[in-house]
């Protein structure tokens, strides 16, 4: 039976729509939204995240004429250390044909300006000085003569003609999102006006008798309609251009009209209120009488009425009276928290394919988060419980806390909500410590204290002195940057100090003995926190205890790199080989770290102590993953066997030493690999 207030005062008194799965309903969602029609518009007035229609390739090569990337002095690299005579100053923006530098001769130049006819070089201002009788300490334009200090090869401080992007490279694909420096590469190669699939116009309309304006006082049954502001900011920051369409009463013949009108003027209509099972619950019969209505309820919690229908709209896209296309329209429960949740969830997708975001490309941003209390389960419907994500840098993983009561009609629900984590349907509750799925919906907050890559910077902008045993301040002097803390994946370089063993829930440090003991005094102590790649799976089909991600700690043995002689290659060398393996996905993550790799100090130097150093920690060796290696290594090289590898478990942690050689040691993690799930697993208690 289909419903229709149409036909009479009778109200269903169950609904006669099927309940679907919300992914059903994501995916019929999909199907209907269709990329909008492109429209050319000058680079100032591109919406950031729009799509761009076209590709768009360079006519020219950049730089189109060799430049400089110094300032300093055009030479002919083979004249060395010399004093030069100088035959000219040459500075960007300025034709430099009429200067020829022949040998003996030189040109002062600056950042970006065109290299003189004849040399093929530049040294720095900072590699010369000043000849006999002038002032040491600065340069002219009078100066004739000036000393080279150091020599440099040929090309040295000179960019090539097409270095940065070449003739006829394309630079951007049809297809590609615009942000900040896709408008900076346009402008580059000389586009001044591009197509881009425009912004989607999306009307938000409340109804309700009940429903008066923010601004108003509220007596009575009344109250302040919220769902319309909240909505509107929702749809900007979804890249939707809103439309307020203000408060619609629940009169049948008033109603229908302002959603025709509606539908004249936007591509999406967005209502709230009126699709429940009450008398003055309207919207579905009015659909259903204007075009297709795809979905009227569905198994989620919150939003069980959400209503998705299609109408044929009115003309054309530019008004002309065209064939029209189908509009979307969806309608939302009255509850604020309910409304809100189905935006992010069904609104949202839309507008991105709309934009032109590839299919795969229009679901939210999710990470895998940890439960920080106990979480009751729905025994029906599986929800989408309003929480506040954050980095725990601490374990290497996300925390999700809820953020309490999660009735619908509960909007500070939604307040600070940066996640929607996808609960279960199920008796009793979940434990503290769960790990879940979370759909992002707003930004994750920095990490606090010395938890931040730059909490020195914060710290001095205070007015405070910033710790001096914090594994930032030990980062930001000894070791390169790479996002530690900010995100999951993180790069922490600690001053030489005393490693201490990894207790549960705490820190966590590289094994190792103390200093003197084996690994010497001012060695590099690096600690990545990697949460690896995990597979695509189900959240309702997920297996219960099978690890998806590791922790995984690497130790760079080595003091030349502590003392800053030769930047560590072998640690992110190594972080890149985990990265890249479909088997590591097959592991997953809790507060210790599951696997050890230490580089360096394996060979037959007589500083080479790595592996006295961790053998006495182990609690059991591993023979056959020291066997896998030097198979894997003598596969390229007989001098795999002057490593001495030790490989063995401490707890429940797999650690393995490596060489400090950055190919050797892709060439012995490509042997473990294959190892790795099940050696994780078997020590997680987990058979794969």
């Amino acid at each position: 039976m289909t419903p229709s207030a149409m036909q009479g005062r009778l109200r269903e008194r169950e609904s006669p729509f099927p309940m679907i799965p919300v992914d059903e309903a994501i995916g019929e969602v999909l199907k209907q939204a269709t990329p909008l029609e492109a429209v050319t518009l000058s680079l100032a007035d591109i919406p950031l995240g729009s799509v761009l229609a076209v590709d768009v390739t360079a006519p020219e090569p950049l730089p189109p004429f060799p430049a400089s990337t110094m300032d300093g002095y055009a030479v002919v690299a083979s004249d060395g250390e010399a004093v030069l005579e100088v035959v000219g100053r040459i500075t960007a923006g300025v034709d430099p044909d009429s200067i020829q530098v022949s040998s003996g001769q030189c040109a002062y130049i600056t950042t970006g300006a065109k290299l003189p006819q004849g040399a093929d070089a530049v040294v720095k201002v900072e590699d010369t000085a000043a000849v006999d009788g002038e002032d040491p300490t600065t340069f002219s334009a009078e100066e004739t003569s000036v000393r080279i200090l150091k020599g440099v090869r040929a090309a040295q401080s000179v960019r090539p003609v097409g270095h940065d992007i070449t003739e006829g490279a394309t630079v951007l694909r049809a297809g590609e999102v615009i942000q900040a420096a896709e408008i900076g590469l346009l402008a580059t190669v000389g586009v001044a006006d591009a197509p881009v699939i425009p912004r989607p116009r999306v009307g938000v309309m409340s109804t309700g008798d009940e429903l008066v304006e923010p601004g108003e006082k509220i007596c009575g049954g009344f109250i302040r309609d919220s769902n319309r502001a909240t909505l509107l900011a929702a749809v900007a920051s979804m890249g939707g251009v809103p439309v307020d369409l203000g408060i619609v009463k629940d009169k049948e013949a008033t109603l229908k009209g302002a959603v025709e009108a509606a539908l004249e003027q936007c591509d999406v209509l967005v209502t709230s209120g009126g699709v429940s099972m009450g008398e003055a619950d309207l919207l579905k019969p009015i659909l259903e009488s204007l075009g297709t209505v795809h979905f009227g309820r569905i198994r989620m919690k919150p939003g069980k009425p959400t209503t998705f229908a299609t109408t044929s709209g009115g003309g054309g896209d530019d008004g002309g009276g065209g064939p029209a296309r189908p509009r979307l329209v969806f309608a939302l429960p009255g509850n604020p928290a309910s409304s809100l949740v189905c935006s992010h969830l069904f609104v949202a997708p839309a507008l991105r394919r709309m934009r032109g975001y590839a299919l795969p490309d229009c679901m939210p941003a999710q990470v895998d988060a940890r439960l920080t209390a106990p979480l009751r389960l729905d025994s029906v419907r599986p929800e989408y419980h309003r929480a506040v994500v954050s980095w725990n840098n601490i374990a290497g993983r996300f925390d999700a806390a809820s953020t309490g009561n999660q009735m619908s009609c509960r909007l500070l629900s939604m307040k600070s909500a940066n996640a929607l984590l996808c609960v279960p349907r199920g008796e009793g509750e979940l434990a503290a410590g769960q790990q879940l799925p979370a759909i992002l919906i707003g930004e994750l907050p920095p990490p606090s204290g010395v938890s931040c890559f730059h909490a020195k910077a914060v710290a001095l902008a205070t007015g405070k002195t910033p710790s001096p045993v914090s594994p930032l301040a030990a980062a930001g002097e000894n070791g390169p940057g790479g996002g530690g803390g900010g995100g999951p994946t993180g790069y922490v370089s600690f001053p030489p100090s005393p490693p201490a063993e990894r207790k549960k829930g705490g820190a966590v440090n590289c094994c190792g003995k103390r200093r003197g003991g084996g690994i010497a005094a001012g060695a590099t102590w690096r600690l990545w926190k990697c949460v690896l790649p995990r597979a695509q799976q189900s959240w309702t089909h997920a297996r219960e205890g099978v690890r998806t991600h590791v922790n995984a700690c690497l130790l760079t043995v080595s003091d030349r790199a502590s003392q800053g002689v030769y930047e560590d290659l072998s640690g992110p060398a190594m972080r890149q080989v985990l990265e890249n393996k479909a088997a590591v996905k097959k592991w997953c993550d809790d507060s210790s770290i599951d696997l050890v790799l230490t580089s360096g100090g394996t060979g037959f130097g007589r500083r080479d102590l790595t592996p006295e150093a961790i053998r006495p920690l182990l609690h059991r060796e591993a023979p056959g993953v020291v066997h896998a290696i030097y198979q894997g290594g003598l596969k390229f090289t007989p001098l795999a066997v002057l490593s001495r590898p030790v490989a063995g478990t401490r707890n429940n942690t797999l650690v393995v030493t490596l060489p400090g050689s950055v190919k050797a040691v892709k060439e012995n993690l490509g042997s473990m690999v294959p190892l790795l799930p099940r050696i994780v697993n078997l020590l997680k208690g987990n058979p794969c």
